[in-house]
């Protein structure tokens, strides 16, 4: 045991003047000044080391106030200095907003307290003597103290008004039994219920810190069952094998033991006989476990406690004790990993850490770097409209929503995350870096050849995917007058197209056959790659007369599909027949296990062009059949049906998703 001089222990306890002192500690005196105390009273004596050892004051140099109660704020106080007094020789705290605070946070460390009070409020009997039971370690290095081990024979229910389901009975019985305190009566009353008052702290603090101030008497029977030696809280790493011990003497002999655990509901269950390389003994006076036993979520309190039970079947329960694993340092288990998206992705990019180790709770902040700029937290108040899609900057995960997916590629973002725990340490993660896949450009619909008579307005169409919208559509012309150079369409006033669009519309003169006219389209993504349509041709349309010509129609496809929310396009193109053409279109819904179709007319917003040979559909979550029907100035009629599919939403890759 380490010895501590005694003028250190006097300045030590001098510093655990809490809020029981008005005044600061004079001359130690022989005897008392307080006129409120009367060397007749059983506390005098009390009083008087208490003061003379600086344990505390009184509110005026005649005044100590014997009769006045204890806060719940004054209790942890007393307590949280008496541990560190006699476990370290000091009584430094640092200062907090609250004054209380720093022996709460101190008292709840060291397990001394696990729930907070009405800390201005006048504390019981019954919780100062629960927070006062664990104020003296198991090893305590000030001289002349010694831990609350039983020097008397206290059975369990012997105090009269403590029956061993009041909720602090272990607590109460453990001071009797350390000789801490006695009760009010010839009886050993505690009244639980009742205030404690500065004459009886006075006596408990100076019984706490001088084991030789500390009562000897008997409750109940004295050969009855005790526990002599009370189970200490442990605690090791998760490699060690941590063991908790009790001892018994009195009842008759043999003892049997049973150790139980307290799960997550509070209540106290027998550690079952399953056969177990991880925990043993728990039948025994020893009991003991490993880390693999102490990490099962069943039993994250780890405490337990013991029932010894003597041949007679007389039981007593030890204090419960703790088995602590000491935290491993903070680390990173799940780095952030670099995210790699299409283009035109809809879904989430998500980044996301895991850490172990350190003291939970943890809390996240994730930083940033470009191409031009060194790491910094990202803000919940974003600097930037890119920045304004990033979300859950200070959680586990970092989400990104879509719609910058390339300028964030683009600028070379990266991403990291420093991950703090309860104590103030800190670790970094790897960095994860964001790329943007461009699908190769490809054609997805080539221009079809037409044949078409002078004056004929003939049209070309084609549209591609991949690479990175928008598209530019630049249509070309070439002939064998031109020695098959391309040259841009646009300079030809008879042509027309809308680069946006993959449509070219050419006004028939004739010289288009004559003169082998070739058409192409050159389709420019955003990032300036290109890609050509295959060369397509117009030829001449021999029309018959219009009494003997045939009403035909003709397009260059019947069946799409396409997703929810796109917008697509049907046309056809008429030829023989009578002009003027009347168009009208109409749709049905796809009959399930080949029902009959019925065709009804198309009234609503998500439709234009109905009466025209071409027909543009903003696509629904439905598919539908569609049906021209078209007829000429002599009344003769002719049909198209086309088949409108849904396409499914291409599925994102799980580490950009949503999670």
């Amino acid at each position: 045991m380490k010895t501590i001089p005694p003028r250190r222990i006097l300045a030590a306890i001098l510093l655990l003047a809490l809020l029981l002192t008005a005044l600061p500690i004079g001359v130690l005196a022989a005897e008392l000044s307080f006129t409120d105390v009367p060397k007749n009273e059983w506390y005098y004596e009390d009083v008087r080391l208490a003061v003379e050892g600086g344990l505390v004051n009184g509110k005026s140099p005649t005044i100590y106030a014997p009769n006045d109660n204890v806060t719940y704020a004054e209790t942890v106080k007393l307590a949280a200095c008496i541990h560190k007094l006699t476990d370290t020789g000091s009584t430094e705290f640092a200062a907090g907003t609250v004054w209380y605070q720093p022996y709460v946070d101190y008292a709840r460390s060291k397990q001394i307290i696990s729930k907070d009070y009405d800390w201005n409020t006048a504390a019981t009997r019954a919780h100062f003597m629960d927070i006062f039971s664990r104020a003296i370690s198991s090893n305590p290095t000030l001289k002349g103290t010694k831990p609350l081990d039983a020097i008397n024979t206290v059975e369990d229910g012997a105090i009269p008004d403590v029956p061993m389901t009041h909720p602090q009975a272990g607590s109460i019985y453990k001071l009797y039994r350390a000789g801490v305190v006695q009760g009010s009566d010839k009886q050993y009353s505690c009244k639980p219920n009742t205030n404690i008052r500065r004459s009886e702290v006075a006596a408990i603090l100076t019984r706490m810190v001088y084991a030789d101030k500390r009562l000897s008497f008997t409750v109940g029977d004295a050969n009855a069952l005790r526990i002599t030696k009370q189970p200490q809280n442990v605690s090791g790493k998760a490699t060690n094998t941590l063991k908790l011990s009790v001892e018994a003497a009195g009842g008759k002999t043999p003892y049997t033991y049973r150790w139980q655990v307290m799960d997550e509901k509070g209540s106290w269950t027998w550690i079952s006989d399953e056969k177990n390389a991880s925990f043993g003994g728990h039948k025994a006076d020893t009991f003991w476990a490993t880390g693999a036993y102490l990490t099962k979520a069943s039993e994250k309190s780890w405490k337990f406690h013991c029932v010894v039970t003597d041949a007679d079947g007389r039981s007593v329960t030890s204090e419960a004790a703790g088995m602590t694993l000491e935290a491993s340092a903070l680390k990173i288990i799940t780095h952030p990993q670099d995210s790699t998206v299409s283009i035109d992705a809809t879904g989430y990019v998500s980044y996301k850490v895991e850490a172990a180790g350190g003291k939970t709770p943890y809390t996240y902040r994730w930083q940033r770097r470009t191409a031009d700029t060194d790491w910094s937290d990202l803000s919940k108040t974003p600097r930037s409209a890119v920045e304004q899609t990033i979300n859950n900057v200070d959680a586990q995960v970092l989400r990104i929503s879509p719609g910058v997916f390339s300028s964030l590629a683009e600028r070379g973002y990266a991403f990291r995350c420093v991950v703090t725990d309860a104590d103030g340490n800190s670790v970094t993660s790897n960095s994860a870096a964001f790329f943007v896949k461009t699908e190769e450009l490809r054609i997805t619909m080539q221009p079809m050849p037409v044949e078409a008579a002078p004056l004929d307005i003939a049209e070309f169409r084609t549209s591609v995917a991949g690479g990175r919208p928008p598209y530019r559509y630049q249509w070309e012309v070439s002939d064998d007058t031109m020695g098959w150079t391309w040259i841009d369409t646009l300079q030809d006033t008879s042509m027309y197209y809308d680069d946006a669009k993959g449509l070219l519309q050419v006004e028939i003169s004739g010289y288009e056959w004559r003169d082998h006219v070739r058409y192409r389209c050159v389709v420019f993504d955003a990032d300036g790659r290109s890609i050509q349509t295959q060369p397509v041709e117009i030829s001449e349309k021999i029309t018959q007369p219009a009494s003997t010509a045939s009403l035909k129609l003709s397009t260059q496809q019947t069946q799409v599909k396409a997703e929810n929310g796109t917008v697509v396009e049907f046309f056809v193109t008429v030829s023989g027949g009578k002009a003027p053409y009347q168009y009208e279109w109409t749709r049905a819904s796809i009959p399930e296990n080949g029902g009959y179709l019925r065709f009804f007319t198309i009234d609503d917003e998500d439709h234009a062009g109905q009466k025209t040979n071409e027909l543009s559909i903003r696509v629904g979550s439905e598919p539908y059949y569609y049906r021209c029907v078209v007829t000429d100035a002599e009344g003769t009629s002719a049909e198209m049906t086309f088949t409108l599919e849904i396409k499914p939403k291409r599925a994102m890759p799980n580490r950009w998703g949503s999670s």
